[in-house]
């Protein structure tokens, strides 16, 4: 018995031997160097974070090759640890099948987790006793009464078969809240924070960078009149982005110094995970950038104070476009690109002509655009991929339209004051009755099993899709205020934050009237989240030169759904825009 005990004693002993090991390693992974200062061209700094593990891992080794004075026997064990440490990092973030995009780490639970057969019928027991005790104490409560009442009433009355319903209606109730509550205390699914995550290095991808950036809105893209101050400011926000760099290009060969993806509603830059790769080399680009958006994937999420509109201001397109600008200005800077100061008008100093090439998804076309309409004086080709534009197209002024101007002019501002009250009181029914509700349904919708395989496959025309392109639009969702970043860009859209005069679809004919900007829309003909017959409308409305390509048969998200086709289909359109 005692050689038993001692056995046991022995294996403890060495398991908390080898989890202080790895805790001490853990701790090693974590230690990340600090931020650098960069400047940029739209207002301010940008901090940069690098993910590399492979830099970060040989940093020990370098070192230890340095020290002259160390013994061949220390750097042996050296090098061992260091291997052991690789190893362990591996373990903890896995590569897909592919090697851009991670599988979750094993300590965050996407999901609700399983309750055991066991837990659910003790809830289930001990709630169905619950209800039939207060029913019976209900039940003997109106008896007394009915007696003192009534000095004939005869007592203890067999249930009804009323009652034994109402009885069975009611535990079911209470039984499904009582699970629900121990679910969500004990079983809900992780939420990390950003910051836990990077401290972690459990970013999602080996392209993952991390930015700290302060900027302002222009006032080209805030048509705001209503507002009492129009200057927005992105005062520090933390924007993860994913970055590709082409470094075996020669300069005599490149196309393009920079592509910039966006992704739509709902989603986020992991979206562009298999199409980064083959657009850098395809469309022989310097560089890839896609950046999630305030409000979704990992980037910041500012707190929004009640009522205050203006702190909405950082969830909108206009500051999604801001983002997107620093972070291809710095990159081109970083290139060597020189810009001329405000009046200077010396043209031997002017660089290169840059070009780039801005991709926007779903609802953040409108991002795109505004990029597109505020990056300098570049040769821009922007693709629209089934873009969700909001507005009325634009319409050429007559005569008779410029007599009535001052009346449409007066009606417009009183429909807009009736549009923002009602939307304002709306807010305040949204953030006390509705927010809260929906918040939990949605956290229990994403969390719930199978959840993102039945919604993506609805969105990408009913098709199959493998376990990459669900873990990439599930990744998102562990990060701590998903569904508070998904309802205060909802807020900014009903509030109209940064509206643009006339609306997007105005914008786009801004974009389409500039020099050097071409304009191609790419919709799948089965999307039913925004129809084809949207795309055909804005190209028949459009006063500009712009041409619609429809994919037969794809979805919302032709860039996961083929995303090979998607590629080839995009270089073909950029090759046909640079020849014209």
């Amino acid at each position: 018995m005692l050689t038993a005990f001692q056995v046991v004693a022995g294996i403890l002993v060495h398991l908390q031997c080898g989890k202080k090991k790895m805790n001490d390693q853990l701790k090693d992974t974590r230690n990340i160097p600090p931020p650098s200062q960069v400047n940029h061209r739209f207002g301010g700094s940008i901090y940069m974070k690098s993910f590399r593990r492979s830099q970060y891992m040989g940093l020990s080794m370098k070192s230890s090759r340095r020290r002259s004075s160390v013994s061949q026997s220390s750097l042996m064990h050296k090098q061992q640890d260091q291997g052991e440490h690789t190893k362990l990092v591996q373990e903890i973030m896995r590569p897909t099948n592919n090697p851009f995009l991670y599988h979750m780490p094993t300590e965050a639970y996407p999901e609700y987790r399983k309750m055991s057969k066991m837990i659910i019928l003790s809830i289930s027991v001990v709630a169905m006793m619950s209800t039939y005790l207060l029913f019976h104490l209900k039940t003997k409560t109106n008896t007394l009464q009915m007696q003192t009442d009534h000095e004939d009433f005869i007592g203890d009355q067999p249930i009804s078969y009323s009652q034994l319903g109402y009885l069975l209606v009611t535990s079911t109730i209470v039984t499904v809240l009582f699970l629900a509550i121990v679910q969500d205390w004990y079983y809900a699914p992780s939420r990390f924070s950003t910051d836990t995550l990077i401290k972690k290095r459990l970013l999602p991808s080996c392209l993952s960078r991390y930015s700290t950036i302060d900027a302002e809105i222009p006032l080209e893209l805030n048509h705001d009149e209503t507002a009492d101050d129009a200057e927005i400011k992105l005062n520090g926000i933390g924007v993860h982005f994913l970055e590709l760099k082409n470094k075996m290009i020669r300069d005599d060969i490149v196309a393009f110094d920079a592509i910039h993806l966006m992704h739509g509603f709902g989603a986020s830059s992991l979206n562009w995970i298999y199409c980064i790769e083959p657009l850098l080399a395809k469309l022989s680009a310097k560089v890839v950038i896609a950046h999630d958006g305030v409000g979704f994937g990992f980037t910041e999420r500012p707190t929004t104070r009640f009522g205050v509109k203006k702190d909405a201001g950082a969830y909108t397109s206009a500051a999604w476009a801001v983002i997107g600008n620093s972070l291809v200005m710095d990159r081109l800077e970083k290139d060597g690109m020189t810009t001329l100061a405000e009046g200077d008008d010396d043209d031997n100093s002017l660089p290169p002509q840059k070009r780039v090439v801005l991709i926007g998804h779903s609802m953040g076309a409108a991002a795109t655009l505004k990029m597109a309409l505020t990056l300098p004086a570049f040769e821009k080709i922007v693709v629209l991929v089934a873009p969700a534009l909001i507005g009325s197209p634009p319409q050429e002024e007559t005569s008779d339209i410029l007599h009535q101007k001052p009346k449409l002019n007066a009606w417009k501002t009183v429909l807009r004051t009736i549009k923002v009250t009602g939307a304002i009181c709306f807010v305040y029914f949204q953030k006390i009755v509705v927010e809260p509700i929906f918040k939990y349904l949605l956290a229990r919708g994403v969390g719930t099993s199978g959840f993102w395989q039945v919604a993506m496959q609805q969105t990408c025309g009913k098709k199959v899709l493998s376990y990459e392109n669900i873990l990439a639009l599930q990744w998102p969702s562990i990060g701590r205020g998903w569904e508070d970043g998904m309802l205060a860009f909802s807020d900014s859209r009903v509030l109209s934050v940064c509206p643009y005069a006339g609306g997007e679809l105005e914008l786009l004919d801004d974009v389409l009237m500039l020099p050097e900007v071409s304009v191609v829309i790419i919709h799948g003909t089965n999307d039913t989240v925004v129809p084809i017959s949207i795309s055909r409308g804005i190209v028949k409305g459009a006063f500009g030169d712009i041409n619609l390509v429809e994919i037969e048969g794809a979805g919302h998200m032709p860039m996961l759904e083929n995303p090979v086709d998607f590629v080839d289909l995009v270089k073909a359109q950029v090759d046909r825009m640079v020849a014209a």
